[in-house]
């Protein structure tokens, strides 16, 4: 799963990136595997908002860990 990994990694620094230009608050959205990765931002509180969009590779305990707003399509 090294795929999740370095997308979480580029998702961050580009987080960072907007923070760093001043945004104060950011969202994530992802589409199947990619919903992995937005749960893992939701995990770290690197953003404030996150939709999942047919998630898969994530179970209900990583869903309800990171809860925060959550959206599940």
């Amino acid at each position: 799963m090294e795929r999740f990994g370095k997308g979480f990694k580029d998702a961050k620094l580009a987080i960072d990136a907007l923070t760093g230009k001043g945004f104060s608050a950011t969202a994530a959205a992802g589409f199947y595997w990619d919903a992995k990765i937005v749960t893992k931002l939701a995990q770290s509180e690197s953003i404030q908002a996150a939709v999942l969009l047919h998630p898969s590779f994530i179970s209900v305990d990583e869903v309800f860990y990171s809860l925060k707003f959550l959206t599940i399509g």
